[in-house]
């Protein structure tokens, strides 16, 4: 330790009084036993493919008519983790797929994150693919509104 407290980057990269907090807290979530209640990412880690599924299911019928050009599926596939711990780490879960009978997948990508807030998926088999293991169940009407909005806006061929 003694080496590192001695380094010229020390100064530098010090961490703070808040970041100590933080971890402080976040530690203190762990030792009580609440930590995959209360730490988002635990949490979203610890989701299964059947409550993700549930939830997607509920906002796809809160949100979307049966006809119409926006199609949204759900279908299976898988949530990186990533991160320092867990690199390449993959979990198995339910993905909405998005594809509209007369716009881009690249337009739909660029729809969703003009939101406010931003909507982020990812561009796979030209579909937009949401995964809401990445979304804190508290916005999923965030994201129903945003799906009802876009199957409006979005009826017209694009120009």
């Amino acid at each position: 330790v003694e080496p590192v407290r001695r380094h010229p980057l020390m100064r530098a990269l010090r961490v703070d009084k808040l970041t100590y907090a933080a971890l402080e807290a976040t530690l203190g979530e762990y030792v009580s036993g609440r930590a995959s209640r209360t730490v988002p990412v635990l949490r979203m880690i610890l989701s299964t493919t059947d409550q993700i599924e549930a939830r997607a299911a509920r906002l796809l019928a809160a949100s979307l008519q049966a006809s119409g050009p926006l199609r949204a599926d759900l279908v299976a596939g898988t949530s990186t983790i990533g991160g320092g711990s867990t690199p390449g780490v993959e979990l198995p879960t339910r993905l909405i797929a998005l594809r509209h009978d007369h716009r881009s997948t690249p337009w739909l990508d660029a729809w969703m994150r003009a939101q406010e807030p931003a909507i982020v998926g990812r561009i796979e088999d030209d579909r937009l693919l949401l995964d809401l293991r990445t979304v804190p169940c508290e916005q999923d009407e965030v994201i129903a509104g945003a799906l009802a909005r876009l199957a409006e806006e979005a009826g017209s061929p694009e120009p």
